[in-house]
């Protein structure tokens, strides 16, 4: 009862016994950094706190590869619209702040997916060495965080390549200096499927009625939906109230963004939609298989890449709109105080259902929750007054 989250222990028994693992030898990616900084640590707590920090700073290079990918998209096209960069801003859900701040490869495999993408559309954009080589870089990275980087990387390489005439023009391919960075991120990722083929237990679905295939698609509905309310992988729900607004505005913004964008950007996005619903029931099959359920965060990266297309491909008059960026800022900022405020109660006082109270909580932060709910307030508070003023390069980063 001491402890906020307790997982499931198997019962002692007095003979050896052995239990298959499904999450066992994950592509290591995702963890080297954090690896590197956990040697830091002279204690287990410590060695968790400093690797807990690697996770954080690979994550936020990530997302500042995006937002300075963008702004030089920006400086070489026209004005980014600062609706396309709240797209952005808005896909920061309380799931993926959450798992950006834990031991977890999910948020670093969201945001790798999200920069590959920016990464790849303004090398293929600017003609440009170094964002070429970026690309590579950080798709071979994507590749070796978890199961969908691949299928993400390739996801990414034909929506650029369909949407970008530099890129798919084989004629200009033997004067560009891309063929190394291709050939380096052909290895990874070839690399990447070797190991999960040869290494990890395969999940692999089993239909055996229409009934079941049916049941799958009304779970990869009900995780979409989490993919904005969720708080982590636990099934803990914002407010809501919030969510439901959350939800309405997100659909309306990407709605109206479809209607903006070209012909081909919309079947490009058709297409990302497909290929979440399909490899999600795939998923959710497989994992039912093996007793698992299929979670918001797992088909999140496919998200990202689609976020990345809009903010790239949508255009239109910023200054009419200024009043709907607003109102979805304050309700994203009132998504991720709900947020905070509930992971902070489960944190003090456990999964028990009893009411919020900090009185006597079972854990306290080192510099106790009044100064942690003093910086909660101020951060959703900076997200509802975020600046739209400034010229829109500016405003993504």
């Amino acid at each position: 009862p001491a402890r906020p989250f307790s997982c499931a222990q198997y019962p002692p028994r007095p003979e050896p016994a052995v239990h298959i693992s499904n999450h066992a030898r994950y592509l290591p990616g995702a963890y080297v950094i954090p690896a590197l900084f956990s040697r830091l640590g002279s204690t287990t707590w410590r060695a968790l706190f400093a690797a807990r920090i690697g996770f954080l700073l690979q994550d936020a290079a990530l997302l500042a590869i995006v937002a300075v990918a963008l702004s030089r998209r920006s400086q070489r096209s026209g004005p980014l619209p600062t609706g396309a960069a709240m797209v952005a801003v808005l896909s920061i859900t309380p799931v993926l702040a959450f798992t950006a701040g834990t031991l977890s490869p999910s948020a670093t495999e969201i945001l790798s997916a999200a920069a590959f993408t920016a990464a790849l559309f303004t090398a293929a954009h600017a003609r440009s060495s170094g964002w070429t080589w970026c690309a590579a870089v950080v798709g071979v990275f994507a590749c070796w965080t978890r199961d969908l980087g691949v299928p993400c990387v390739a996801m990414a390489v034909v929506a650029v390549a369909v949407l970008e005439p530099n890129l798919r023009a084989p004629r200009e391919w033997p004067r560009r200096p891309d063929r190394a960075p291709t050939v380096v991120l052909a290895i990874g990722a070839l690399g990447a499927v070797v190991w999960q083929v040869v290494l990890k237990r395969a999940t692999p679905p089993h239909w055996n009625s229409l009934s079941a295939l049916w049941h799958d698609l009304g779970t990869i509905a009900d995780v979409a939906t989490t993919s904005i309310g969720l708080v982590g992988w636990l099934d803990v729900k914002i407010d809501r109230f919030v969510e439901l607004v959350w939800l309405a505005l997100v659909l309306i913004g990407f709605g109206l963004a479809a209607v903006r964008l070209d012909r081909r950007s919309r079947q490009v996005l058709g297409g990302l939609i497909g290929a979440y619903v399909v490899i999600g029931v795939v998923l959710a099959n497989g994992l039912e298989q093996v007793a698992f359920n299929v979670q918001a965060r797992f088909l999140m990266p496919i998200m990202a890449v689609g976020v990345v297309v809009i903010a790239v491909r949508v255009g239109g008059d910023e200054h009419r709109r200024r009043g709907w960026i607003r109102a979805c800022l304050v309700v994203a900022a009132a998504g991720h105080f709900s947020a905070l405020l509930l992971s902070a109660h489960h944190n003090a006082n456990g999964i028990t259902g009893a009411p919020m109270n900090f009185a006597h909580p079972v854990w306290t932060p080192p510099l106790g929750w009044t100064a942690i709910g003093v910086v909660s307030v101020l951060t959703c508070i900076g997200i509802a007054v975020l600046p739209l003023s400034a010229p829109a390069a500016e405003s993504v980063t």
